[in-house]
């Protein structure tokens, strides 16, 4: 992992850490994380049968890092990683429904990408970063 994405994970931590979490619902924090950090936010998609995770979103950042947090079943805790262009296969078509109109969104099963991106980033070892929320 090069510096630049380690220094923008570790600001991404930080920003999941600080947003007032009690008020928000998720996409309301991903949101505020994406403002803080001056990113953009590429996609918040649901993974209604993951067993370990509810929702995962992308910020992209200037420098073409993209930080991913995952909210675990549960909803008390937040996984957050960085990656870089290894993962643009995977996180591409999920960007790309998250573009479409909600009408078109709702007739696009977008769950197999959903969970191809998921599965990449266990694989890698990533999102082992966890932050309890409240």
């Amino acid at each position: 992992m090069t510096a630049q994405i380690c220094l923008e994970a570790l600001l991404l931590e930080m920003a999941v850490g600080g947003v007032d979490r009690l008020s928000l619902c998720f996409s309301d924090r991903v949101g505020d994380i994406a403002k803080q950090t001056l990113g953009f936010l590429l996609f918040d998609v649901r993974l209604d049968r993951d067993p370990h995770y509810q929702r995962l979103a992308a910020i992209q950042y200037p420098t073409l890092t993209v930080g991913l947090l995952a909210l675990d079943r549960s909803g008390s805790s937040i996984r957050t990683c960085a990656v870089n262009g290894a993962f643009a296969g995977f996180l591409r078509p999920v960007s790309v429904w998250a573009r479409l109109p909600l009408a078109e969104q709702a007739i696009t099963n977008i769950r197999g990408e959903s969970v191809l991106l998921l599965e990449a980033l266990r694989n890698a070892g990533h999102l082992a970063t966890a932050l309890p929320i409240g």
